[in-house]
């Protein structure tokens, strides 16, 4: 999720590219993805970014 959004893009077509073919069928893991996928496309379209948990920078104490 956080490799960008050409990563995110590749990896939905290639996903439902996959979905209908007989040949080499999606996992239940990787058909659960693809909302997944669709939704985090839709957020680095509005300008959100995803990036790995830190615990150097986090504020935990604050909860």
């Amino acid at each position: 999720m956080s490799n960008g959004y050409n990563k995110v893009s590749a990896l939905l077509y290639e996903y439902k590219n996959r979905k209908n073919d007989r040949s080499n069928p999606l996992s239940t893991k990787e058909n659960a993805l693809i909302t997944t996928f669709e939704i985090t496309k839709e957020m680095y379209a509005r300008g959100y970014k995803i990036q790995n948990v830190s615990l150097e920078r986090s504020q935990a104490k604050d909860w």
